[in-house]
């Protein structure tokens, strides 16, 4: 999960110096070299294949979700006001897919088209691979902890302690991209305290934006050529707007 962090004493100066960045690796398969701004979070060496079992194992949910919570009190503890949210993953989308499916009461067909950017037999593969658990698993929009343990990934579950733990220190958090905008569904089923903290980086071309948005009643504060700036840049337009 990576996070751009804006403390209150720059969050309104968008040419001052650029927000923290964390990265929280929650459960690379192999552990990476140590750097600036990156937090050894693994829980295990990655979550199993959702297609064939549950991904997180007994306990593992927990230690996610955790993550994410610990990271939002140390937030605020730095006097920390606006934070930037994205989620990296090997199945992070294919997850995001799943996740959107279950909320918004769409078939496959609906979330995961072209748009998605896949075709042809790509595509009919990455629907069977969507449908699959939401056939097998039963999944429900109002059981989150149970839902995230079979889909997985932990980053999925820490960005989701994450969000309830920034908004009961009153933090927003601006999601970037499908798989933090999609995951943060669970964080406003499981905590519905936090959508008013809940804020949209910049509009997506994929299919299941319109809806996923709707549910989360919240409006994109950067155009995507904001969204689009290199580096630091666009991280400090992502928390300057995030208010």
């Amino acid at each position: 999960m990576a996070a751009a962090l804006r403390s209150e004493a720059s969050q309104d100066n968008i040419a001052g110096p650029s927000p923290n960045i964390l990265l929280a690796d929650c459960g690379l398969f192999e552990p990476a070299p140590p750097a600036e701004g990156w937090l050894d979070r693994r829980i295990a060496r990655g979550t199993r294949d959702f297609l064939q079992f549950p991904a997180m194992r007994p306990g593992e949910i927990e230690r996610a979700f955790a993550v994410g919570l610990d990271l939002a009190v140390e937030c605020a503890s730095q006097g920390i006001r606006r934070a930037a949210a994205a989620l990296v993953g090997k199945g992070a989308s294919l997850t995001a897919d799943v996740s959107a499916c279950v909320h918004t009461g769409l078939p496959v067909e609906k979330i995961v088209d072209e748009t998605s950017g896949v075709g042809g037999t790509t595509l009919y593969a990455r629907r069977q691979a969507v449908g699959k658990p939401l056939f097998y698993y039963d999944l429900a929009a109002n059981d989150p902890p149970r839902a995230l343990e079979y889909l997985g990934g932990y980053e999925s579950a820490a960005l989701v302690g994450f969000i309830i733990g920034c908004a009961a220190e009153s933090i927003a958090v601006t999601l970037d991209g499908w798989p933090a905008l999609s995951g943060a569904l669970w964080a406003a089923q499981w905590a519905p305290a936090s959508r008013p903290f809940l804020r949209i980086a910049a509009p997506l071309s994929v299919s299941g934006y319109p809806p996923v948005r709707e549910l989360l009643g919240s409006a994109p504060v950067l155009a995507q050529a904001e969204c689009r700036l290199p580096g630091a840049a666009g991280l400090r337009a992502l928390c300057a707007h995030a208010s």
